[in-house]
């Protein structure tokens, strides 16, 4: 029978394979799509162009019809369009990407932070040490007990924090040396996580919302392999492992 700890590892692992599958197909199915919803929007500019230059309906849009028709013609007309539309399309996509990536790098590095808790809450101690405790609750309750209930109260507001406090509480319990890695080709790099971090708020607030991100994929795969980072670092300090029978997508 598996501990609450193991139990909540297996099922962070899996969630990160559902996850990350499910975005990365979503990435793709909309980059393979692109071409051909970019096709079906040149014919339906060439038709609202058509429109626009001589239907009766569109007459009174202009100050002057035909000078409208000679600067812009209908080519150059459909092709802005269609590069506007692609250009929304793909910023949209990445933008879409970088929450989908930030969101489920911040709720693995809290999950994780919580098995640590539920399977070594000693090493938690320093972090509850000066909280209060009633009397009552002292007379009535187990050491264990009122350590548990202290600590569930720090990841509650743990989990309401940003995601460098998370990664450094993190960090503080598993004690990886530096330039630890439980992957080639992949370094830990907390600045990389933060100027991501910022991108995200960025979007949020709408000031880069629309705007060409560069170099999703790269960031996408490196947030991804965050996670795994991070799964790491709680096998290597509390030798956790996964559940064979855990590793399915479909779970």
């Amino acid at each position: 029978m598996p501990t609450p700890a193991e139990k909540l590892f297996n099922e962070t692992f899996n969630r990160n394979l559902r996850a990350w599958n499910t975005v990365a197909i979503f990435r793709q199915m909309v980059q393979l799509g692109i071409a051909a919803a970019a096709e079906a929007k040149a014919t339906e500019a060439g038709r609202l162009y058509d429109a626009m230059i001589s239907s009766v309906q569109y007459e009174k849009l202009f100050l002057d019809r035909e000078g409208f028709r000679a600067a812009n013609p209908k080519e150059k007309f459909v092709e802005m369009t269609v590069k506007y539309s692609t250009e929304t399309s793909i910023n949209s996509l990445n933008a879409a990407t970088i929450l989908f990536a930030h969101s489920m790098v911040d709720g693995t590095a809290f999950d994780y932070c919580r098995v640590t808790a539920l399977h070594a809450p000693q090493d938690w101690e320093p972090d509850i040490l000066n909280k209060q405790v009633p009397l009552s609750a002292v007379r009535e309750a187990t050491f264990e007990k009122i350590r548990g209930a202290k600590l569930e109260e720090v990841l509650e507001d743990l989990e309401m924090k940003s995601l460098r406090e998370k990664v450094d509480r993190l960090h503080a319990r598993c004690r990886p040396a530096r330039g630890w890695s439980p992957m080639n080709g992949y370094a830990f790099d907390l600045e990389r996580i933060v100027k991501i971090d910022r991108l995200r708020q960025d979007i949020v607030h709408g000031e880069a919302l629309g705007q060409r991100i560069a170099n999703t994929d790269e960031e996408f795969d490196y947030m991804n392999r965050t996670c795994w980072y991070f799964m790491g670092l709680v096998n290597f300090r509390y030798n956790l492992k996964i559940d064979p029978q855990s590793a399915i997508l479909g779970n």
